[in-house]
């Protein structure tokens, strides 16, 4: 976890995260942005991240700190 004074996460008052999750001057993950299937696994991955986090005994301490 880091932490930075992105313009994008300027004034927010809860958790929130910024996820990059590629290029689309990339062709190649333009193409690959652009496919319903690939958006599917994307979503379902960070659905899990979210899932790991929360139940992880690391949560405690990063609310704690």
């Amino acid at each position: 976890m880091k932490e930075a004074p992105l313009v994008v996460l300027k004034g927010m008052y809860f958790p929130s995260c910024l996820i990059e999750i590629g290029f689309l001057s990339n062709g190649t993950e333009a193409k690959k942005l652009n496919s319903a299937e690939f958006q599917d696994k994307l979503v379902q991955g960070m659905a899990n991240a979210v899932d790991a986090f929360v139940a992880s005994p690391d949560l405690k301490k990063y609310i704690e700190e």
